[in-house]
């Protein structure tokens, strides 16, 4: 993940998780984000705010 404001973009994530989860998209009980959401939605989401994602081979 990139983004320019760290602090920021770590609050965007968080309000859209509890959106999320507000919205009933998720399972109820203790889950990780992983667990909760489509990562590949969840992160693409972010996009419009400045945050890119990509997986690297090594």
């Amino acid at each position: 993940m990139s983004g320019g404001h760290t602090y920021r973009d770590s609050a965007l994530m968080a309000v859209a998780a509890a959106l999320r989860l507000a919205g009933g998209s998720a399972e109820p009980g203790a889950l990780t984000a992983a667990e909760a959401f489509d990562a590949t939605d969840f992160l693409d989401a972010r996009t419009p705010f400045g945050i890119t994602w990509r997986i690297e081979a090594r």
